[in-house]
């Protein structure tokens, strides 16, 4: 091969390539990275909602349950002034 070409179109061509390459692997890392902090958050988000909601359910089953307790108390109340 002509040494002319070689350094005009082997040389620029064969740095291109490797700087192409790295770039690629670095963007590669990185977005796989940043998939699993994002998975991982996700996860953590998904995890606070069940809490919340349960935590939610719970409250809502005191809340009837006070709310009974009150309406029995009031009954009794009742009756003792009756009588």
């Amino acid at each position: 091969m002509d040494k002319q070409f070689i350094k005009s179109v082997l040389a620029p061509l064969l740095c291109s390539v490797i700087a192409a390459a790295f770039i690629t692997y670095n963007t590669t890392k990185e977005n796989t990275r940043d998939i699993a902090r994002n998975t991982k958050e996700i996860e953590e988000v998904k995890k606070d909602y069940v809490t919340r909601r349960e935590f939610e359910l719970k409250l809502e089953a005191l809340e009837k349950t006070v709310n009974r307790i009150d309406r029995n108390v009031d009954k009794l109340t009742q009756l003792l002034l009756n009588k």
